[in-house]
């Protein structure tokens, strides 16, 4: 979903922002499942 999303922004920038909200979208899904860890138990 996000490379689709990442390829969208690319070619069509405008269409993107006209249909989800940037900042929010960010907010929620900006940092990569790469990055996050498991709580220690």
């Amino acid at each position: 979903m996000r490379a689709a999303l990442e390829a969208l922004a690319a070619a069509h920038p405008g269409w993107l922002e006209q249909r989800i909200c940037v900042a929010d979208w960010a907010r929620r899904y900006g940092t990569p499942m790469t990055s996050w860890r498991a709580p220690a138990i």
